[in-house]
């Protein structure tokens, strides 16, 4: 059973989600596909998300119970952040390399070696998959300004 703040945080992101995806309909076709497959797929997530908690409270799920995954929810929660603060200061390919290279070698436990062609790959297919096939422009992120 899901606490009290952790429904208050789905019911967040899925107003932020909505949010962003009317915001992102004033766009010009192009640009709002990004923002539209995002906010797709997390209300995708977010619906198996309360259509799993209801089922599970009406299956008589105790009210109030410790989560046993606690600690680990919050390390995912730190991985989703730094994930999310690479991205938004390195842009999304080196974002992308840095992130998969450390989660890959302290999460999973890979080798250095492993986890740089793992990084290196990941970052590889997406820069191959958006820039050349699509010709779509990557997010560059802050450190362009600079």
């Amino acid at each position: 059973m899901v606490s009290r703040w952790e429904r208050l945080f789905a019911l967040a992101i899925l107003v932020v989600t909505v949010g962003a995806a009317v915001l992102a309909l004033s766009l010009n076709p192009i640009a709002r596909r990004m923002p539209l497959m995002v906010a797709a797929y997390t209300l995708v997530c977010l619906a198996g998300y309360f259509f799993f908690e209801l089922r599970s409270r009406q299956a008589g799920g105790g009210q109030g119970e410790a989560s046993p995954f606690a600690a680990t929810d919050r390390r995912m929660l730190g991985w989703i952040l730094a994930f999310l603060g690479l991205v938004m200061t390195l842009g999304l390919i080196p974002g992308v390399a840095v992130f998969t290279i450390l989660f890959s070698r302290y999460e999973s436990r890979s080798s250095w070696r492993e986890s740089l062609v793992f990084g290196v790959g990941l970052s590889l297919a997406i820069w191959l998959t958006f820039s050349v096939a699509l010709n779509e422009s990557l997010y560059a992120g802050v450190l362009e300004l600079l």
